[in-house]
């Protein structure tokens, strides 16, 4: 018996000291106009992302890259940047934004002078709008 009250004790500190929330998030909009076609839009816009944010360090990880964090005060908006490189090796800043309506919107940076491309709108689970 004295183990599991350990055992639970354990558990229950360890569950409020957590800092890191994992996001998996599945596309509900996207907007194709700048790209060639849909499907150049999706390769950068994936129907699912995965985003794993830690709330004490201050950082997200997107597809092995990790990047500063930005959460507003209020704890009702986080900022996420993270740069990838496209075929030709130029480099692009991809941005996540997590809205207070529960919505996360991507988008990608200006390249070279053109009008910056079309994003996407995500729901993701671990994220209703608030820390």
């Amino acid at each position: 018996m004295y183990h599991k009250i350990l055992i639970l004790l354990f558990l229950c500190f360890f569950s409020f000291n957590v800092s890191a929330e994992y996001h998996s998030c599945e596309r509900i909009k996207l907007d194709a106009s700048g790209f060639k076609n849909k499907t150049a839009a999706e390769s950068w816009f994936n129907k699912r992302v995965t985003i794993t944010s830690d709330f004490n360090q201050k950082t997200a990880t997107y597809k092995n890259q990790t990047s500063d964090l930005w959460i507003r005060e209020d704890n009702k908006r986080m900022k996420a940047i993270f740069v990838r490189k496209m075929r030709g090796g130029t480099r692009i800043a991809v941005t996540f934004v997590f809205l207070a309506n529960g919505e996360v919107h991507a988008d990608l940076s200006q390249v070279g002078g053109y009008k910056s491309p079309g994003g996407a709108v995500y729901k993701c689970s671990g994220w209703n709008g608030t820390l």
